[in-house]
């Protein structure tokens, strides 16, 4: 392979003012960490932009690769192969490092993340915040086959003592009238109660301050969160009719 510069492009699914996180992230917790894996690097600003570069080796320590992550939303890296016998499957890896290490950012970040949903109409808060245990339980049973499975086990097992040879007909029936009124089930075990007057979910997105996000969440309750959300609707859908983020904001900010 030829010594050519190779370059792609990277788009971050994060806000644009987690750049600079990003970069640091990237250096602190994916470069540093395998110094047996890259080596001379270095951070810099371009025009304002935060720049980072370093060397890839291989398992004997050689310098194989020089690459350089620059600017904002999206990233773009420069792959540079520092001897002729570089390989595409080394150009490849190189690129996955830095998807990789973009992912396990992005992670973080859903996790310092908040997120409200209200229901067009609604004038108090209709759900309660409960357990992780509680809600992924019932998410099993709601949002699965799994509980249909057990119901249909059940009937099976009672009716095949009354009914013998006509079981697999009784079954279908029933089964087509699980599916047919399947939707009323459902919107009837959901937090939401959807309608021709009221239609519309609104749905913000928070994300807290990457450094601050352990201190926060210490600090609030649940019952705290449940206040804040009921804040954010009286000041913005409840007057506005839609989500005004600048007030959103400044209520999040006290």
């Amino acid at each position: 392979m030829s010594k050519e510069t190779i370059s792609f492009v990277i788009e971050p699914r994060v806000p644009s003012t987690y750049v600079r996180n990003l970069y640091e992230f990237i250096y602190r917790q994916f470069l540093i960490p395998q110094r047996k894996r890259f080596a001379d690097i270095s951070r810099t600003m371009i025009s304002g932009e935060p720049s980072l570069v370093y060397t890839v080796l291989d398992s004997l320590g050689n310098q194989r690769l020089r690459v350089r992550i620059a600017g904002g939303k999206p990233l773009n890296v420069d792959v540079n192969p520092l001897v002729s016998e570089v390989s595409e499957q080394e150009i490849s890896k190189s690129k996955e490092d830095v998807d990789i290490a973009v992912d396990f950012f992005e992670e973080q970040v859903r996790r310092n993340t908040l997120f409200f949903a209200w229901r067009e109409g609604e004038s108090i808060v209709p759900e309660k915040i409960s357990g992780k245990e509680n809600k992924s339980l019932r998410r099993m049973f709601l949002e699965t086959q799994i509980l249909l499975m057990i119901l249909f086990m059940s009937i099976g097992l009672f009716l095949s003592y009354f009914v013998g040879p006509l079981l697999p007909i009784i079954l279908l029936a029933i089964q087509f009238i699980f599916v047919f009124y399947s939707n009323k089930l459902i919107a009837r075990s959901s937090d939401w109660r959807i309608t021709k007057s009221n239609p519309m979910i609104h749905v913000l997105e928070y994300t807290l301050p990457l450094e601050e996000h352990d201190a926060l969440m210490k600090k609030i309750s649940k019952d705290q969160l449940v206040k804040l959300k009921r804040e954010v609707y009286e000041e913005t859908i409840s007057k506005k009719g839609e989500i005004d983020c600048r007030s959103a904001h400044e209520i999040f900010s006290k």
